[in-house]
Order: C-alpha cells, then structure tokens, then sequence
C-alpha cells in the first residue's frame, strides 16, 4: 500500500475514535453523572439520621442472636475438686492453678449381683480412713474417702480389680481405685472436698472462683427448688429464665445441705442466646503531625557521636 494512503487511513481511525470518545464523554456528563449526584442528594438526610438515632440509643441495648451452649454454673470457692467420668472410668483433681491429674477408676455396675450404678450429682467428701472393714461385703477398704452415704472412693488388698480400672465398671456402687492412687488423694483431699460425678454431658459446671466476685450468693442461702429449677431451665434452653441470672457460690472446706444434682442434656444441643455488641469505634479526627528533617550527624570524626558510631562498627566482640 503506497505512504499515502496508509496515512490517509490512520487519519481516519484516530478521527473515528476520538468522535466516539467524545460522545460518549458527553452522554457520560449529561445523564450519569446528574443522576447519581441526585441519588447522593436523596440518600444523605436519610443517612444522618440513622446516624444519629443510633448514637442517641446506648450500645449496651443493641443485641444480636449468638449460638452458644447453655450450662448452668456453679462457682467453687476451694482450691482443689475431684471430678469422676463415669463415661470414661476416670477421675481428675482440678487445682485452682489450672493443674489436671487423671487417675483411673471404676465405678458401680448395676449388672452384677448386689451392685447399683454410681449416682450423678455434687457431693462432698465425708469421712476418710486409711483403712476400715466394710460390714456389707466383709472385706478392708484402703484409703477409704466417703462422699455419698455408704458410696466412696478405696482400694482393696487385692491386685485382680487392677485390670478393669479406667476400662469398664466393676465395683458394687463405690469407685474403685489402686491403693497408689489411694495414697495419693487421701493425702491431698481433705473433708469438705467437692466430688463432681457426671456422664460426660451435665447441665451444670463448676468454676473456680474467688470470694470478691460481684453477687455471689452462697448456695446455703438459695432454696434447693431453685437450685433444681436451674437445671430444668438449662434441659429446656431457656436462657431466658431468672433462675439462671443467680451466681452460686459453694464455700470451701463446707458440707452441702443437699446432693445437688447435675442434670443431662444432650452434649449437641446449641441454643440461640443474644449477646451484647459492643461500640466499634469510630476516628473522627485525624492528628496530623509536621516530619521534621533529620540533621545529618557531624562529619569530624573527633566529636562524640562520631567517636561512638566509630567503636561500634569497629568492634569484634561477639
């Protein structure tokens, strides 16, 4: 194609597209751009006054639906507690340091002849011996720890029960233990000692707390119907119920009234509970702040700084 007319057609194409940007420049100016000025100018009182009914209305009233599980909470004010998992034919002693030991066990089996199941439920340790003759069944019991009438923790002179414990139930109602394990809780629980006793899913939990804690009441202070109503609310996913709103306090060193029950729900169960959202907040303005040159450090190599940058890149101490 000869120069010329090449040039005649870039001529062309850069005189087509710029008519068409040009166009398309001014319906962009004369229709969009009015319209979403307009848009702005309609949404912006609406907007100020969300705003400002929000800032007007306290952030603690707003809630929003969370799904959580629902338990209702005892608060213990001892140091140590023994908590037996029928489920898992173990025991663990909570410290209030946040240390676990776990020993095996094995608790009643109802299946065999005059035994019954280990109950469910907060007890509290009784009498100790090291050891004592049971008059039932007429055999010693060592490191003997009582904590629901005739029920206890002990071991036997025998060695044979070894080979069920922290595998199944073996025992006629009481927990069974090795005389090791014996020796060592009897040393470190003492008569008042919490026995929490649960299948792995109860209603109610403890919690290490301390005396200084906001409303705490004293569980020698609440009606026993109370105490049980809060299970019932906790089975039924009322988190609603007023029942729940009482902090519990079981005082140290102290015998229940009453065995307090722990419930069972099903360990699945979410309940859909409200919680408050807190304030993002919000910079409404920004500090600004001058950059001030830095000052080159002094070229003489005899001024202090100078001397100090010097036997720093110099040394070879490592």
């Amino acid at each position: 194609m000869p120069r010329s007319k090449r040039r005649d057609l870039c001529t062309t194409i850069v005189r087509t597209f710029t008519s068409d940007y040009q166009s398309t420049a001014m319906k962009l100016c004369t229709f969009v751009l009015p319209a979403i000025s307009l848009s702005l100018l309609l949404c912006t009182p609406m907007m100020v006054k969300a705003r400002n009914s929000d800032s007007a209305r306290p952030a603690v009233d707003r809630y929003e639906p969370s799904f959580a599980r629902l338990r209702d909470t005892l608060y213990l004010l001892d140091t140590t507690y023994l908590e037996i998992r029928l489920d898992q034919q173990m025991i663990y002693q909570h410290f209030r340091s946040g240390r676990v030991e776990r020993y095996p066990c094995s608790t009643g089996n109802p299946r065999i002849k005059d035994g019954i199941a280990t109950r469910q439920g907060i007890f509290t340790i009784g009498g100790k011996a090291k050891r004592t003759l049971s008059q039932q069944f007429q055999v010693y019991l060592n490191y003997w720890m009582q904590f629901d009438g005739g029920i206890g923790l002990h071991g036997l002179d025998s060695r044979s029960y070894y080979r069920h414990l922290g595998k199944r139930s073996s025992s006629h109602g009481c927990i069974r233990i090795s005389n090791e394990t014996g020796s060592k809780l009897f040393s470190s629980v003492r008569s008042g000692t919490i026995v929490y006793v649960h299948g792995g899913s109860p209603a109610r939990v403890l919690v290490f707390a301390d005396s200084s804690l906001p409303g705490l009441q004293s569980i020698y202070d609440i009606d026993r119907a109370l105490v049980n109503s809060r299970v019932e609310a906790v089975r039924r996913g009322r988190w609603y119920d007023s029942s729940l709103h009482t902090r519990i306090a079981i005082p140290a060193r102290a015998r229940l009234p009453y065995p307090v029950s722990v419930g069972t729900v099903d360990p699945d169960m979410i309940v859909r509970v409200p919680i408050r959202l807190a304030p993002i907040p919000v910079v409404t303005r920004v500090q600004t702040h001058t950059i001030v040159p830095a000052r080159p450090l002094p070229s003489d190599s005899g001024s202090r700084d100078g001397i100090l940058l010097s036997s720093r890149a110099g040394s070879s101490e490592d």
